[in-house]
């Protein structure tokens, strides 16, 4: 959107061949950036694409929408709630890529290298083979117009702090990205929680803002952007006391409470 390949998070996606005839065609962005697409009889976090099964990170979007995504509607937007899934990521990643065309790696470098400033390579995934039913690989190359870009990123823990600083940074001086931060904040929704008092109320979010978690207990109205990760990970940025929180870890049973949202709340460990 900062560079102009987008006008705006409240753009549809309809100037994408690739989704039509799918609920997708006609989305907002900030519809598809708050999980709220209205897709919860076509895709599920866990099993992938009802009715098949397939895995969202193994197939091309191109796929599901010739099969499982056919002829398929939304729930009305008055009636959906926030639906939490991986396609969705998917899609939103390969629509950049189908905007910015030639120019999605030199756009990956002015943020990457140039803006955030990485001490090591930043990895994005990709399907390049095409995969059966059962998910094993075939040899038929998938291009990449064909949506095989996938929502997984690999950066260095260190690295990882260097984007939620430039984060931080671009909501203090009300840069576009600053702007853009805002934005989803203001469009935040509803989020069921979902409480893990034996591992210190992690997951205890009640909204959701463009592909981050907000809200958490002890914290709501704060403007706190949060992701959680595999294994427990975690990484908050609190824009309004100006802190991030980072736990890189591979285990979940830690005190979440105390190392994380009490810290947030009081600015220190006790």
């Amino acid at each position: 959107i900062c560079d102009g390949y987008i006008s705006d998070v409240d753009k549809t996606i309809d100037d994408w061949p690739l989704v039509d005839r799918t609920l997708y065609k006609d989305q907002r962005l900030i519809d598809l950036l708050n999980m709220n697409a209205g897709d919860l009889e076509y895709v599920d976090d866990s099993s992938g694409l009802i009715g098949t099964g397939r895995w969202y990170n193994t197939h091309s979007i191109e796929t599901f929408a010739r099969r499982e995504l056919k002829d398929s509607k939304p729930i009305p937007l008055r009636e959906r709630k926030h639906h939490y899934n991986g396609l969705v990521t998917n899609i939103i990643l390969n629509y950049v890529i189908h905007k910015t065309g030639n120019q999605f790696t030199d756009l990956l470098q002015s943020v990457f290298q140039e803006k955030v400033k990485i001490q090591h390579p930043v990895y994005l995934q990709r399907n390049l083979y095409a995969r059966n039913d059962q998910g094993q690989m075939t040899n038929e190359v998938m291009p990449i117009e064909s949506g095989t870009a996938t929502y997984g990123v690999y950066a260095t823990r260190y690295d990882y702090l260097r984007i939620a600083k430039a984060m931080l940074d671009d909501w203090k001086s009300e840069t576009c990205v600053g702007r853009y931060l805002k934005r989803l904040a203001d469009n935040k929704i509803p989020q069921k929680p979902f409480y893990e008092p034996d591992r210190g109320y992690r997951f205890s979010h009640k909204s959701y803002a463009g592909q981050f978690h907000m809200d958490y207990m002890g914290l709501e109205q704060r403007n706190i952007f949060g992701m959680e990760g595999y294994g427990g990970q975690t990484l908050m940025i609190d824009f309004d006391e100006e802190r991030i929180v980072s736990v890189i870890t591979v285990h979940t049973d830690y005190d979440y409470k105390r190392l994380v949202l009490d810290l947030l709340v009081k600015g220190r460990l006790e």
